[in-house]
């Protein structure tokens, strides 16, 4: 593969991508934060360690990505998605989750 220069990069590539994350786990929150730090092209906008608050600011920044745990305490990840979703519509969600039970993960 041949690396290319900026110049050389599609617009679409050189873009920066916007990402929230909504993870209850502070320790995997701050990772989070951190890789997509050192990731060119992406910066995090949000970063939120409940559904509601997630709820409150997530609209206002209308993230290109937002990364969501399914399970939260309070308002979980599924009922909070249900929720954003119309309030964020060009916002793609990625549901992050260490369940292995098929039907929690597809309810989201």
């Amino acid at each position: 593969m041949v690396p290319h220069s900026d110049t050389t990069l599609p617009a679409q590539l050189k873009m920066i991508q916007t990402v929230a994350i909504v993870e209850d786990d502070a320790e995997v929150r701050q990772s989070l934060i951190e890789v997509l730090g050192r990731a060119r092209g992406i910066r995090c906008v949000g970063h939120y360690g409940t559904a509601e608050d997630a709820l409150r600011e997530v609209p206002a920044l209308k993230p290109q990505f937002l990364l969501m745990d399914i399970n939260l305490p309070g308002m979980s990840g599924v009922e909070c998605v249900r929720k954003l979703g119309p309030l964020v519509p060009n916002t793609q969600i990625l549901m992050l989750t260490v369940h292995d039970d098929t039907e929690t993960i597809f309810d989201a």
